[in-house]
């Protein structure tokens, strides 16, 4: 008898792919690590063997990543000599790479799906493909990072970062502060875009009806998007936002207050969190419209 112990190491992935009609394919770019683009290519293949002619690409959230892997990916879908990126430096001196021409032809139509937290490599990206071949974008303007920064380390171990250059689409259109738009404007439910309400020391602790806060209006959204009855979305503590958190309260077992608190916070986050996983089919609005176009 021989005894191995095998010791399980952490499974990184950084893209993930699935059919979702008879010839269209989703393909999910979480982020562009090291090995993102072979991720990529394999997905990419079991979909051409599957008959799809028609790609979603999904790089929303994706904070970017290694150029050399977005070009990899780039060439995936542009043919070769098509400019991917152009690096302009401070003296005026351009750099442009190129797609290294790796295409699969069997992608007639793509659409891609982008958001405010889609930045630097996958903007680039999205330019790249939107510039060359006209495809379609879905979501809402891209953050807007678009310059290359260089870290210079001392001996007193202080460090100076610095930009040395931008990055241009392939039109020569600037990305940095600006951002890609998108063709189709879509934007998921209001409450994806308030900031969670955090209780500051020094700040009030909690709220009930009749009472203003910020805090309230992020209350008032969550509320309204798992279902429950609301009036307004100005922050104040209305009596139908008092008796739809007192529904939402009585459905989860909670202690019916009607009190605005950390707690209750937390649970309403979670309960967002939750819905969302288990009907995101109906709740993720971009995602229906990408599908839409790409389906006529």
């Amino acid at each position: 008898i021989v005894s191995l112990r095998i010791t399980r190491g952490p499974v990184l992935s950084s893209a993930y792919g699935e059919m979702v009609g008879e010839d269209i394919g989703y393909l999910e770019i979480s982020s562009f690590s090291l090995q993102t683009g072979e991720e990529v290519k394999y997905y990419l293949e079991e979909m051409a063997n599957l008959g799809a002619t028609k790609l979603i690409i999904d790089v929303r959230d994706n904070g970017g990543g290694y150029l050399s892997t977005l070009n990899q990916i780039a060439s995936f879908f542009l043919e070769e000599e098509d400019i991917v990126i152009i690096e302009q430096f401070r003296d005026g001196n351009e750099v442009v790479t190129y797609s290294n021409g790796e295409v699969f032809e069997n992608f007639e139509e793509i659409v891609m799906l982008a958001n405010e937290y889609s930045a630097s490599a996958s903007e680039v990206l999205t330019a790249a493909l939107k510039d060359n071949l006209d495809i379609k974008v879905v979501g809402v303007t891209t953050y807007g990072k678009g310059t290359v920064q260089v870290t210079s380390k001392f001996d007193d171990g202080s460090a100076l970062k610095y930009t040395t250059a931008q990055w241009l689409t392939p039109k020569g259109n600037q990305i940095h502060g600006i951002g890609i738009k998108p063709s189709v404007e879509m934007r998921l439910h209001e409450v994806f875009y308030q900031p969670t309400p955090t209780f500051e020391e020094g700040e009030p602790q909690s709220f009930k009806v009749d009472s203003v806060s910020e805090s309230i209006i992020y209350v008032q959204y969550a509320l309204d998007f798992l279902g429950y009855t609301v009036d307004r979305y100005d922050g104040y503590f209305s009596e139908a936002t008092n008796q739809a958190l007192i529904q939402y309260q009585k459905d989860l077992q909670m202690r019916t207050d009607g009190i605005v608190n950390a707690g209750l916070i937390s649970s309403l986050s979670s309960s967002i969190v939750r819905e969302w996983h288990l009907n995101s089919e109906i709740h993720d609005v971009q995602y229906q419209m990408a599908l839409e176009l790409i389906s006529h």
